[in-house]
């Protein structure tokens, strides 16, 4: 799996969380906010691993990142 294609299911269950909480009429976290600041963590730690600079940063959407344990849950949700 390439870093872009993660990034694509991640905000997908990001989305649906926050849906899925505005349709209960719920006020507080749906928990959107903590999945996208994992995936800014893993960004961050890709970019560090890889030695980027930020014009260089459009590179990783190309990278292959196979399957990381921290998204398992939303790679294996069906």
């Amino acid at each position: 799996m390439t870093y872009l294609e993660l990034v694509e299911k991640v905000g997908n269950k990001a989305e649906e969380l926050e849906e899925r909480f505005k349709w209960m009429g719920a006020f507080r976290d749906s928990g959107a906010l903590k999945l996208m600041n994992r995936l800014r963590s893993f960004r961050a730690d890709l970019i560090h691993k890889y030695d980027l600079r930020p014009s260089e940063y459009h590179l990783l959407n190309d990278k292959e990142v196979g399957e990381p344990d921290e998204f398992s849950d939303i790679i294996n949700d069906k």
